[in-house]
């Protein structure tokens, strides 16, 4: 079955090779999943009211931009409150997604460019099959803050040992926000794309976080 996946480019000029390794571990999740994928490409600057509107699903890269500096583009802002299409928000998107729907995106001083031990927290369809905590990648110099900003409209589904914020749900609608790098973190990352892409698959039912 075809499914198509509009991929956001979030990252400068320079870094947009950065954009085929999330090709790639899409491509391997798909293949488990008699999915065959078709990605629109686009930069955050480029996404327009119609942007993908053939239904599929999005996902939203990374970036060094930083948005709780305000480097946000604001047509990504507009672009993340107006869909309702299965999202995935990857580091940068992440922050993206909690920014766009009210939530603060604060400076994160500890250094992450390493790999990071993931706890993850309650049932969800994204960790679908995934143990209590697992390895994946981290490179980010923000965070989202976890208070009653980021609460009302989201749920925390994972957090590192010391209760940073990893990955969020959005309450009513398939919005997924992962703080690590799915896409640079081998089996576990493939396995989450897959579980992402099943939720994108499987929209026409009612959503589930």
């Amino acid at each position: 079955m075809k499914i198509n996946i509009l991929l956001v480019n979030c990252y400068e000029r320079a870094q947009a090779n950065k954009m085929e390794a999330y090709v790639e571990a899409v491509r391997q999740a798909a293949l488990g999943l008699a999915l065959a994928p078709e990605f629109t490409r686009v930069t955050e600057r480029e996404l327009t009211r119609t942007s993908g509107a053939d239904g599929g699903c999005v996902i939203v890269s990374g970036s060094s931009k930083m948005v709780g500096d305000g480097e946000c583009a604001p047509e990504l802002g507009d672009f993340l409150r107006r869909n309702r299409r299965p999202l995935l928000g990857i580091c940068y998107g992440h922050q993206a997604l909690a920014w766009a729907f009210g939530a603060e995106v604060i400076r994160d001083d500890t250094e992450h460019d390493n790999r990071e031990e993931i706890f993850r927290r309650g049932a969800s369809r994204l960790f679908a099959d995934f143990p209590e905590s697992f390895p994946m990648r981290e490179s980010h110099r923000e965070i989202v803050s976890r208070n009653e900003r980021l609460l009302g409209r989201f749920t925390v589904l994972a957090e590192t040992g010391a209760g940073a914020v990893e990955a969020i749900g959005h309450r009513r609608s398939p919005l997924f926000g992962v703080q690590f790098h799915p896409e640079r973190s081998g089996a576990w990352g493939v396995k989450l794309f897959a579980n992402f892409l099943k939720i994108a698959a499987d929209n026409s039912q009612e959503f589930v976080p």
